[in-house]
């Protein structure tokens, strides 16, 4: 019910300051468990993906946020759970994986901080985490890419993406480097600029 009603609110103040036109909403029509993965610019990404997908997203936040009394109330209301990016946090990623066997989204950006230079994600700045929890609970990700218009007013842009199965075989380690090398060429991919982006910014 809260969740719902912060999503109504981000709506309308959506719709009169950061207008954003989705593309390929129709990926996120899924029942069950999936990864959201996205892109991460800056911090309007979370009440665009809110908007966006019309399920509970359970985000994975830093936990440096959790310092702030208001915010850890309001992220607690909405779902969300800490994550210290800069540890291997085995807490948080037990906390995914028991939202993902409850059948929920999740909500994660691989670059692990904001990234203000550009929107294009670069592979040596994404974590392995997202493969990981995909292979060890065998579960798809359906990756997204945010394009952040610097002014009000300015219609901003979110491309989602076909959902990223799990591969049948092969070990964890080995699913999980497939799952993230998969990741990375979806998410390039899903720029306007296409292939031929994906290639120079791959070097």
């Amino acid at each position: 019910m809260f969740y719902d009603c912060i999503r109504a609110v981000l709506k309308v103040l959506a719709f009169v300051l950061m207008p954003v036109r989705v593309y390929g909403r129709e990926n996120l029509d899924r029942e069950g468990a999936y990864i959201l993965a996205c892109n991460h610019q800056s911090y309007m990404d979370v009440p665009c993906l809110i908007i966006a997908d019309k399920r509970r997203i359970r985000f994975m936040a830093r936990s440096s946020f959790y310092r702030f009394r208001f915010v850890k109330w309001l992220f607690g209301k909405m779902g969300a759970f800490p994550v210290n990016v800069r540890t291997g946090d085995v807490d948080a990623m037990r906390n995914a994986l028991k939202v993902l066997r409850a059948k929920e989204v999740l909500g994660i950006f691989p670059q692990g901080r904001r990234v203000k230079e550009s929107p294009y994600p670069k592979k040596e700045d994404m974590l392995g985490g997202v493969g990981f929890l995909a292979a060890k609970s065998a579960t798809a990700i359906v990756p997204c890419v945010f394009e952040r218009r610097p002014l009000i007013f300015r219609i901003n842009r979110l491309h989602i993406g076909k959902a990223i199965e799990v591969p049948d075989k092969g070990t964890i380690s080995e699913k999980t480097e497939k799952i993230n090398g998969m990741l990375f060429d979806a998410m390039i991919s899903l720029f306007p600029e296409g292939p031929g982006m994906s290639d120079k910014l791959k070097n």
